[in-house]
Parts: structure tokens; sequence; C-alpha cells
């Protein structure tokens, strides 16, 4: 009897450690879970690029005058041989063709876009009254959609006049090749299916864009009135080959979606110098061919009508010399702070990136309402460089009274070259953080674990029945 007794309580060890060691492994099953991925986008739209707040000015808006069409499908007819077929389909991409107005007046704004992947691992369930820990990462989204940008309007005020012309359209292919020879109406007869598939739409194998206008004729400048424009002539030679002028520069609107570690920066400087020292080697070349006996038509010309004049270049390439208005950007994230606050009552703060815990209720659900803001700063450093640039043009005109540039016509075509420039000298400095982002919000929720409570239900029951055969045997 002795000897069955020590045989049932050797039996019984065994099973109270297997029950035990799997109590544990599905409880770190448990506490480690998974993970939960939320994308949220952090955005702001017409903030001041020189202190905290929106701009004190920001109007920007465009009048559109011409036809205008969504996507026009059209599906051209198969092609079909004994051993090849295919098929090319396609659409006329939404487009527009007409004159478009645009208005600019702005004290300088910035607007950022800052898409975010936060992840959250939890475990699957917990036990009562145990300890739950939260981990937190983050990484910057970028799809074909949406990118992180930061995006500057400089301080303008500019009137644009542009002939529109967005026409481009998507070519979609696809081909099959029959690796044996295509079946006869004998082979059909005999049931013998023909290798070619019917519907090659579901064989499709790529699509192209195809633009049916170069960039430089998409948009043409007819008339500019404002910044880049209003200039003073100090000094000219008679050819119009070399003069020397103080100008306006033209608004610097800037954008980026290249992030430089969790950052965004760009940066350029405005054309033309604020003091340009010019020589346009166009009026050279016609000199030089009339020299050589080349018939060769004026490519430059000026009419004057008292003290107003208005000139047309066909050709022109001019370097100049002189400081350049500059400015560079930098947003910088610093961080995603974050609240949690459980159904418990406990708040834990920190950044997205910690490790957060907390102590399980002993009944019902773990709920964990997270709030996530955004932590930045936006970097404004603006001065003058000195530089040399050479641009070339072609088609333009300009309107000008009493030695003041009016108004300009085109370029149709405009290319600038940076020949060389100098470190910026400073005219202000300022890094402050932007405002109008807003919070995000997820909510967590993890539920008691059921393994557990039956593990525990079990064992209590289990060693309930053995008490009770001791108590019959005794």
């Amino acid at each position: 009897e002795e000897r069955g007794q020590a045989m049932c309580q050797s039996a019984r060890t065994p099973s109270l450690v297997v029950g035990a060691l799997g109590g544990l492994l599905i409880g770190a099953a448990a506490a480690w879970g998974g993970t939960r991925s939320y994308d949220v986008t952090f955005e702001t739209k017409g903030q001041s690029m020189w202190q905290p707040g929106t701009a004190a000015f920001d109007f920007n808006k465009s009048y559109f005058l011409g036809p205008q069409w969504g996507a026009i499908p059209f599906d051209p007819p198969a092609l079909e041989s004994d051993v090849v077929t295919g098929f090319v389909s396609g659409q006329l991409n939404a487009g527009r063709v007409g004159l478009e107005a645009n208005l600019q007046a702005t004290t300088g704004s910035v607007n950022v876009t800052y898409p975010v992947r936060l992840s959250y691992t939890t475990p699957d369930a917990y036990t009562p009254g145990g300890k739950v820990r939260v981990g937190t990462s983050f990484a910057p989204l970028s799809t074909h959609t949406l990118k992180p940008t930061l995006s500057t309007r400089g301080p303008a005020l500019k009137a644009n006049l542009d002939l529109v012309m967005d026409i481009s359209a998507t070519l979609g292919y696809g081909v099959h090749v029959a690796l044996t020879p295509p079946c006869n109406s004998g082979q059909a007869e005999a049931g013998i299916p023909n290798p070619i598939p019917q519907d090659l739409r579901d064989r499709h194998r790529g699509d192209v864009t195809l633009d049916l206008l170069p960039d430089a004729l998409k948009r043409i400048n007819l008339a500019s009135v404002g910044g880049g424009t209003l200039s003073k002539q100090l000094i000219s030679d008679p050819t119009g080959t070399a003069s020397l002028s103080l100008n306006v520069p033209d608004a610097l609107n800037l954008e980026t979606q290249t992030l430089s570690g969790l950052n965004l920066k760009v940066g350029d400087s405005a054309r033309p110098p604020v003091i340009a020292a010019a020589v346009d080697v166009v009026p050279l070349l016609n000199y030089a061919a009339n020299l050589a006996g080349i018939p060769l038509p004026p490519l430059q010309k000026e009419v004057s009508i008292k003290c107003a004049s208005l000139s047309y270049k066909i050709l022109s390439g001019k370097f100049e010399f002189g400081p350049k208005f500059r400015q560079d950007f930098e947003f910088r994230l610093n961080g995603l702070p974050v609240v949690l606050t459980a159904n418990t009552g406990e708040v834990r703060r920190g950044k997205i990136g910690d490790t957060f815990e907390f102590t399980a209720p002993d009944r019902g659900k773990l709920v964990i309402d997270a709030v996530v803001d955004i932590d930045q700063s936006f970097i404004n450093n603006t001065g003058l460089a000195i530089g040399a640039d050479f641009t070339l043009s072609v088609l333009q005109g300009e309107a000008s009274a009493f030695g003041y540039t009016l108004a300009n016509f085109g370029p149709v075509y405009q290319k600038p070259f940076t020949l060389a420039e100098s470190d910026p000298i400073s005219l202000f400095s300022r890094s402050f953080s932007l405002q109008g982002f807003a919070s995000a919000r997820q909510q967590l929720e993890i539920v008691p674990e059921p393994a557990t409570l039956i593990f525990l239900a079990v064992g209590t029951l289990g060693l309930a029945g053995a008490g009770r055969r001791r108590n019959v045997r005794a």
C-alpha cells in the first residue's frame, strides 16, 4: 500500500512540473505578443518662416481658363498571330490646355508634411495583477503618393500669366509567345488546348507614360509683374552687352522630399542678384558675325518711345555677378512625445522608442490610450552670397519705363547655371518650433490571458481532488 502511494506521488510530481512549465511557456508567449502599426501624418500649412505662428499674409491663388479633361481610355485592336499574341491599351491622362493666371502675395510661409508609421509591441494577453510591457517605435513613411515634404514660399508680390499645355498618355502592353505550335481545327476537335491564352489582360506586363510635349513647352510664361522683373539700370553700354543693375529678386519657392536622417533640408539663391554686373554674349556674337560678313539677323532688339521701351531677345546668354539673396531651411525631427493613459489610472510619459510598464487589472481588459505629438524645430538661415551665374534664355521680351523694368514676357525656355558661390553672410538666423500640428491618437486593448486562467483553474481543481482523496483514505 505504501509502495502504491509512493508510485502515485511519483506520477503526480512530473505532471505538476509539466503543468508549471506549460504555464510559463504560455505566459511568456502572451507576454511578448505582437506588433500593432498605425500610419499617421503630421502636417501643418501656412506657417511663418520668420517666427512661431501663421504667416502674417499668405495669398497664393491661380485662375485657369481653357479646356480640362479626365482620363480617356482607348483600346487598340489586339495583335494576333500563330505564335505571338499581344495587346496594347491605355488612356489619355487627365490634362488641360489654356491660360493660367497666378497671384502671389506673401510674407514668407512654410508647409510641412511628415508621415510616420507608429508601432506598439504589446502582449496578446496578460496575467491578472501582473506586469504588462508596451514597446514603441516609429519610422518615416514614404509611398508613391505620400512622402515627407518641406516646402517654402519666399516673400513675394507677383503676378504671372502662363500658357499651360499638360498633355500625356499612358500605354499598357502585354505579350505571350507560344512555346508549341498553336492548335488547328483538328487539334481543337481532338480536345487539345491552344497554348495561347484567350485574355492577355490577365498577363499584363507593364505600362509606360508618354509626354506628348517636352517639359519646356508644358508651361510658358507669357507675362510677369513683380519680384524678379523689377529692376533699375544703373549703368549700361549702348550695345546692350554689359550693364550694372539694381534688382528685386524673384521669390524663392523651394521644396524637398529627400530625408537627411530624420530631417528635411532645402536651400537656394534667388535670381537675379540684388546688384548685378552682367554681360550678354549674344550681342557679341551678332557683332562678330557682322564683322565676318555672315548675314546673321539681330537676335536682340529694343524699340524706344520717349521714356518707355520694348525689347525682345530671341537668344540670350548672360553672365551675372553680384550679391544674391539666399535662404537655407531645415526641418528637424527631435522626437515623438507620447502620453499613455491606462484604464487603471496609470499614466506614462516619454517618447516613441521607449518601453513602458503597466500593472494589469485583476479582471477585464487593459485599455491604453496613446496621444502622440511631434517635437520639431524649424531653422531659417537667410543671408547674402556672392555668386557668378550663367543663364541661357530663349524667346523673351521686356517692357520698361524711366529706366525701370516693369514686366517680362517669357522666356519660353531658360536654364540657369551657378558657376561659383560664396558662403552666405548672415542677415537672419533663427530656430523655433512650427505650430499647427495636430496630435495623433491610438487605443490599445489587451485582454486577460485565457490559457493562464484555464491552467490555474485546472490546477486548483486538481489540488482540491488530491486533498479529497487523502481525506477519504484517512
